[in-house]
């Protein structure tokens, strides 16, 4: 296996509601337009429909080509998924990683239920075919009258627990803007976790937002051989029943020096959780 880093580095937001206007409003929806969170231009324009009221959304993505107008239809499959839509709040606590489904006239769609009022930022991830790899980020509030979210400050930690397990980073410290070899390791009851399973793919699905700059980073787990000098890039989708060790290595590029909330996500048995940490990059 090798690894697969992606990361985005993006303009900071203010995190209050204020700042986070639609860019237009037709009855029952609201239509945002997206910020590109990949480094350089794109000719591409991102727009995102979120049609409801209360805490339950139905969400519409519509990707054009800037150079003919004509909107984009066909996009390339990435870990087992046409598109990533990662969905984190303002105040970095709550984390959603869902899969939007591909209408035949382009427009991804799917109806997901936030946690709780408030600012969201979400990322659509996805390789759209004949322009490479994209990241649009969105600034959605959920119930405009909703006061904003506190941003606490965030003090670096490597252990955290989901369900039965937990789970520890070899390190909550990296160098800013090198690749910075890590370890996860997950145990139950004081033991090495058994029962793990590939998620999408991959041993793990780590993510990382810059709580500064909002900038995102999502890494895949890899197999311990990747660690001595293969070649970087996606490897073959595991298959879902296959075995994955309950320590794994990943290498983290994080673009620039700040604090990043971090998310190990991954399936023990038959279920999927999201261990949170906190990483500094200095």
């Amino acid at each position: 296996m090798q690894l697969s880093c992606k990361t985005m580095a993006v303009c900071a937001v203010a995190s209050v509601l204020s700042a986070l206007m639609p860019t237009s409003a037709t009855a029952g929806s609201l239509t945002y337009a997206g910020t590109l969170a990949n480094s350089g231009a794109s000719s591409l324009r991102s727009s995102l429909i979120v049609t409801g009221t209360g805490l339950t959304r139905t969400i519409a993505i519509i990707e054009v080509d800037l150079r003919s107008g004509a909107r984009v239809t066909h996009y390339h499959v990435d870990m087992q998924k046409r598109m990533h839509l990662i969905i984190v709040s303002d105040d970095l606590t709550h984390f959603m990683h869902i899969h939007p489904t591909l209408d035949a006239d382009g427009t991804f769609r799917i109806a997901t239920t936030f946690p709780a009022n408030g600012a969201y930022h979400l990322y659509a991830d996805a390789v759209p075919r004949g322009f490479g790899h994209e990241v649009f980020r969105f600034d959605v509030p959920i119930d405009a009258t909703a006061k904003p979210m506190t941003r606490r400050p965030l003090a670096p930690a490597a252990v955290a627990n989901a369900g039965p397990y937990s789970v520890r980073l070899s390190t909550d410290h990296v160098k800013a803007g090198v690749d910075n070899p890590m370890l996860i390791a997950i145990t139950e009851n004081g033991e090495p976790a058994s029962g793990l399973h590939p998620y999408l793919g991959a041993y793990a699905h780590v993510v990382a937002i810059g709580a500064k700059d909002l900038s995102y980073t999502h890494i895949h787990a890899m197999a311990m051989s990747s660690m001595a000098g293969m070649p970087t890039g996606d490897a073959p989708p595991l298959p879902a029943n296959a075995a994955v060790p309950a320590t794994m290595p990943i290498h983290v590029t994080l673009p620039r020096a700040g604090i990043y909330k971090v998310w190990v996500q991954f399936i023990g048995g038959s279920r999927l959780y999201a261990a949170p940490f906190v990483i500094e990059a200095t």
